[in-house]
């Protein structure tokens, strides 16, 4: 579940402004790094962690890209069938990021168009903590050891020491280290 910004809601005009579209990306990826810190509040307030930020380059504007999840305490750990993101939480962190944007670049910046979204229901495992996180989940793992590529899906039984996946094929244990990539596999 996401939500786009309607263009003309968040979208900054570019017009009389002599800058490239480069420059303009470069200066939102440094908008970006100013920002992470000053989100993190922002976010916990609504019970809510930044998963992953970017910049992608467009025709006129600059999209930038934000994925956002509910904030997990330590007890929550392996307890991931919880509440989702919402709507409305995209929509209210949207407009607090729009906001904050607009400090960072008081009247005429660089063109750009704000999309806050869920990371969905297949979404990307990227470090420790999302293991643990989603530690008993079915996942889809791609893994590379001893120079051979594999990709297996399976229940995670252990997200702790070293990682083990239990597949129809039996159980295959791995380092954190040896995962190339790895997405949730929706459970409907």
């Amino acid at each position: 579940m996401g939500l786009q910004d309607k263009p003309d809601a968040r979208r900054r005009s570019a017009s009389g402004r002599k800058k490239t579209e480069a420059t303009d990306i470069i200066s939102l990826h440094k908008a970006l790094d100013e920002l992470g810190p000053k989100l993190i509040p922002h976010l916990e307030a609504l019970g809510l962690e930044l998963v992953s930020a970017r910049v992608i380059s467009g025709s006129g504007a600059s999209t930038v890209k934000l994925v956002i999840d509910r904030l997990v305490q330590p007890s929550e750990v392996g307890s991931f069938k919880g509440s989702a993101v919402t709507v409305d939480d995209c929509a209210l962190f949207s407009r607090r990021v729009s906001a904050l944007l607009d400090e960072i670049y008081p009247g005429d910046g660089p063109a750009y168009s704000l999309e806050v979204s869920s990371p969905g229901l297949d979404r990307p495992l990227k470090d420790e903590r999302d293991f643990r996180r989603f530690d008993g989940a079915q996942v889809k793992i791609k893994l590379s050891q001893e120079g051979r590529s594999s990709n297996c899906v399976g229940r995670l039984i252990s997200a702790t020491g070293p990682l083990r996946l239990l597949t129809d094929k039996g159980e295959i244990t791995f380092g954190l280290e040896d995962v190339v990539s790895a997405r949730l596999v929706p459970e409907i």
